[in-house]
């Protein structure tokens, strides 16, 4: 059963330190432990729902103040999202309203909680109500700074318009401030990845082969031109080369021919020369 009064305090964003704390000090009542709670969550800067030179209102004035206003943000969010707080019959002590709203790093809507108490002897509406902010998207500590900032809110109003019901004034500023940060933070996550991409895509070029500007290209055309005028240099060079060569080994044969045939032809005369002496000597 501790254990449940325990889950019950820590639900609404405070450690379970804590809230076993407040346990301890309320004798294990839980709506005595959440008020504690509660108005602790206040700034210590802040007067709060109970200051020392607050001016006390007619009881009965209050609750007709109240009354009203519970039944406009009943007719406002409807049975389902608006619950009065019993302490018992025709003592309501508070109300929730919970509302559908966009919170920051979270995809949808989710639904937030809050608690207003006005227990005795908060004066509300001349002092602000206690008030707390659930929502089981975010952390504790979140929902505990939001509430905090609630707070803040809730005595700039009164003091601003003392005696005025503001609660319906007082959820929309929460929604309204709630969507802004979290829009703030959607904007800024979406900054984040537009950083992240053109850093990519720098590296990316960075690691690519740059383009060559008008002079390297007119610088490569040159040593291209004059590779190509060289080769064609070099080539005919070894065209004449070998045309030279081919000339003179023809001139060779020419020769070699030459010579065979002389040498052919003196034979023939010496043969002739011998067959010619070898009748003379046969007539003799």
């Amino acid at each position: 059963a501790e254990e449940k009064k325990v889950a019950k305090l820590v639900a609404w964003g405070f450690d379970r330190g804590t809230c076993i704390d407040a346990l301890k000090q309320t004798v294990g009542d839980v709506d005595k432990a959440v008020l504690r709670l509660l108005a602790g969550v206040y700034p210590s800067h802040l007067k709060g729902p109970v200051s020392k030179d607050a001016e006390e209102h007619d009881e009965d004035e209050l609750e007709e103040l109240r009354f009203d206003e519970r039944t406009a943000l009943e007719s406002i969010f409807g049975e389902d999202c608006f619950r009065e707080l019993w302490q018992k019959i025709g003592e309501v002590l508070g109300i929730e309203i919970t509302i559908d709203v966009q919170v920051a790093n979270v995809r949808g809507k989710s639904q937030m909680t809050v608690l207003v108490r006005y227990d005795p002897p908060c004066q509300y509406p001349y002092s602000p109500p206690y008030l707390m902010v659930r929502c089981e998207a975010l952390p504790g500590a979140q929902t505990l700074k939001i509430s905090r900032a609630l707070c803040q809110k809730a005595e700039v109003m009164v003091n601003k318009n003392p005696g005025e019901p503001m609660l319906y004034d007082l959820i929309e500023w929460l929604r309204t401030t709630v969507e802004k940060e979290a829009a703030a933070a959607k904007e800024k996550e979406r900054e984040k990845k537009a950083a992240a991409d053109k850093a990519a895509a720098a590296e990316a070029k960075k690691n690519q082969p740059q383009p060559k500007s008008k002079m390297d290209a007119v610088e490569e055309f040159a040593a291209k031109k004059v590779s190509r005028d060289a080769f064609a240099a070099q080539a005919e060079r070894t065209n004449t080369r070998l045309s030279k060569q081919e000339t003179l080994e023809k001139q060779l044969e020419e020769a070699r021919q030459k010579a065979v045939q002389a040498r052919a032809a003196e034979k023939e005369r010496e043969d002739k020369h011998k067959e010619a002496e070898g009748r003379e000597k046969s007539r003799a």
